[in-house]
């Protein structure tokens, strides 16, 4: 497969005038696709897992993030290629794609999972070998981690030294010059390929100013965030501790506060502040697409997993810092909802979302669907009514062209110069111009048609909330429950359908400081009846826990089995050979889970945070100094290689650990970075590390080298 579309990518006001012209050919496009592929395929639900990885550099007193990831993947898309070519069969194949930011990295497996309950035992192994793969190309003091967020994101010094200054800001001067205008990132560190700065530069041109981001700050005793005293615990950055100058939210816009980032680099009270496409885009996820039997099926699975979305982004909450402070909310997706909005003025009086949001339509044109269109569909969202009269007229049904002319309101970001005129019969790269940029919750994807692929992708749906874990075990274990789940989804016909007012609302309280015990959930109790009365009834839909809604809830006026329960339910009844062992192997990785969400254990955000405040050099200020961010990294790979375990996070592994197997490679030794000497001389107290991380010497253990 290629490494990314080539060709000159045109500006925004050159893209300007062929923006008409790829809008209507990407509808042919759909059309095309549409009409061709309404054959039903056997797929038995096969699907695949995306895992976004980060590259990390950890020395004697710093840690910052290595940007060579286009290089790196380079090299590992060449050793694919000659394993592919002696039929190496030893490791895991692997796709390699560049993401947004030269510091991440993302890997698929190269063929899709076939049988769902037998392919759980090897998610795990497939994660891990991933993260080997990737360790075996790095330098010593380099290392790959599965962060969402890099704490000190933005802040001097967190790139590799020959890219950042040691210390300041980037001076007002060049970042007047540069392509983002950005006060804390400079233009090296999206990958190189000319896709991801045009995309920093038409966003910005599209909507007349750079992003405006905020996110509430974590308020502690000493917190200077325009409310509290003036205690700081870094001298050495001066502009960071001034928040003389900073207004309240309500009266600041986009063009306001971004004048006012000219004088000050906090001009927002009681948020941390960000201005710059990357803040959104540079975090990492981890996301699920399921390969589904025809179009009806998929329709039909991507309303139920738009519901479920919400839960798996509370129950992967892992973003308690941004920018360098501790923040009042767990996750990423307000950061990447605000990075990535393109409306104008005008436009945020009827578009509602931005491009990166929860999806905002149902698509089925089933029952029970499709009788309760209007009740469910209740937030009403702007749909491309000229797209939508197109699409009808060439026989799409009602609900399928308001999803796409949903979709139509939304102007192509990236033209290829050289990828104007195509035939739309043969291509589809117009469609997925605009597809590939609503970044929504669930996305719907047609059959794919270009160069690089076969007509044998049929119509798959993918789920994009989980966010990337601090564990190859956290990230299985979600995948394998998601995807034992989508199983189940489709064999018994669960029917999860709420207004979708109530599964926006979802999505905000997810997003919430604590939402995986604190928060409750609209969700439908009575989800395997089809009748219309029954769904009317209003005690059928109810303000839920995560545990009631993974363990299930048998109140006065709820009778409702949980999530967890089903999927047992359904790998007993498979008949698979290893359907026993599949379930035993279920529910221990499944525990941690259930833990979570009795509030046993803490979710990767809830930890981060326990790990920072407990941590010497923290100050009851909310910052995150170089020390503390540099031991972070350090549990981060750790507990990415099994070095140890965080018993507040994973509980007592070790009972499932031998169910997965590890790879075995040739090896080299890997070199580890020790904490620093204020938490080492914490740990030989009696304190919150000493009785959370646990060292094990069977798994301090070697790293992969294919030769």
């Amino acid at each position: 497969m290629g490494y990314l579309d080539s060709g000159s990518t045109l500006l925004w006001n050159d893209a300007k005038q062929f923006i008409p012209k790829i809008k209507k050919e990407g509808l042919k496009q759909f059309l095309s696709v549409w009409k061709n592929h309404q054959q039903r395929h056997d797929t038995s639900l096969s699907w695949g897992d995306e895992l976004e990885l980060s590259l990390v550099c950890v020395d004697d007193s710093h840690s910052c993030l290595v940007v060579n990831g286009e290089q790196l993947i380079r090299v590992l898309q060449d050793k694919q290629k000659q394993m592919n070519t002696r039929k190496d069969t030893a490791q895991t194949l692997c796709e390699w794609h560049p993401e947004f930011s030269n510091h991440m990295v993302e890997v698929i497996p190269q063929k899709p999972y076939k049988s769902i309950v037998d392919s759980i035992f090897n998610i795990f192994q497939s994660m891990h070998e991933r993260r080997l793969i990737i360790q075996n190309v790095l330098q010593p003091n380099q290392f790959v981690v599965s962060f969402t967020a890099y704490p000190r994101f933005g802040l001097p010094g967190f790139l590799e030294k020959k890219y950042t200054p040691s210390s300041g800001f980037l001076p007002l001067l060049k970042t007047e010059n540069s392509n983002s205008q950005s006060l804390f990132i400079p233009d090296v560190l999206p990958n190189p390929h000319a896709r991801f700065s045009t995309l920093v530069y038409n966003i910005k041109c599209r909507r007349q100013v750079k992003p405006f981001i905020i996110v509430p700050l974590y308020m502690d005793k000493f917190t200077n965030g325009g409310y509290c005293s003036n205690h700081t615990s870094d001298a050495l950055y001066q502009k960071e501790k001034d928040w003389s100058q900073a207004q309240k939210k309500e009266d600041l816009d986009r063009f306001t506060v971004a004048e006012l980032s000219k004088k000050t680099i906090n001009p927002v009270k009681g948020h941390v502040y960000m201005d710059a496409f990357a803040f959104g885009m540079s975090q990492c996820c981890v996301q699920t697409t399921h390969m589904c039997s025809d179009e009806k099926e998929a329709r039909y699975l991507h309303d139920q997993l738009l519901v479920l979305a919400p839960f798996f982004l509370a129950l992967s909450a892992s973003t308690c810092v941004e920018r360098g402070y501790l923040v009042n909310t767990d996750t990423r997706w307000e950061t990447l909802e605000q990075a990535v909005d393109c409306r104008t003025q005008k436009e945020k009086h009827y578009i509602k979302k931005s491009r990166y949001s929860s999806s905002s339509l149902y698509l089925s044109n089933e029952e029970p669907h499709q009788s309760n269109y209007n009740h469910w569909n209740d937030t009403h969202p702007y749909i491309n009514q000229e797209a939508k009269n197109y699409l009808i007229e060439n026989g799409v049904d009602m609900i399928l062209a308001n999803h796409i002319a949903h979709l139509w309101i939304r102007d192509p970001l990236v033209i290829y110069e050289n990828k104007v005129d195509l035939d739309s019969t043969e291509h589809t790269d117009h469609f997925e111009n605009i597809q590939s940029t609503n970044w929504n919750s669930v996305r719907f994807k047609p059959p794919p048609k270009n160069k690089y692929t076969t007509d044998s992708i049929g119509w798959r749906v993918e789920c994009r909330s989980p966010e990337s874990q601090l564990s190859d075990i956290e990230n299985s274990s979600l995948v394998a429950f998601i995807s034992i789940l989508t199983q189940v989804i489709t064999k018994k016909r669960l029917n999860f359908y709420i207004p979708m007012s109530m599964n926006d609302e979802n999505m905000f309280r997810a997003q919430q400081r604590d939402a995986v015990t604190q928060q409750t959930f609209y969700f439908r109790t009575n989800i395997f009846t089809t009748n219309f009365k029954e769904l009317s009834d209003p005690d059928s839909i109810q303000l839920l826990s995560l545990h009631e809604i993974l363990c299930g809830s048998a109140t006065s006026t709820v009778s409702f089995p949980g999530l967890v329960a089903l999927c047992y339910e359904y790998i007993q009844e498979t008949q698979s050979f290893h359907s026993s062992q599949a379930l035993d192997f279920f529910q221990k990785t499944m525990h941690l889970y259930i833990q979570r969400v009795q509030g046993k254990l803490l979710t990767g955000a809830q930890f981060l945070r326990q790990f920072i405040i407990s941590h010497p050099c923290y100050q009851q200020d909310s910052f995150v100094n170089d020390i503390i961010c540099r031991d972070i990294t350090i549990v981060s790979i750790y507990l990415g290689f099994h070095i140890c375990t965080a018993l507040p996070l994973l509980g007592d592994i070790q009972h499932v650990l031998p169910l997965m197997s590890l790879p075995h490679h040739n090896v080299k030794t890997l070199q580890l970075p020790r904490f620093s000497s204020q938490l080492l001389q914490r740990f030989q107290n009696a304190s919150w590390y000493a009785t959370s991380l646990v060292f094990d010497s069977n798994f301090s253990y070697l790293i992969t080298n294919d030769g």
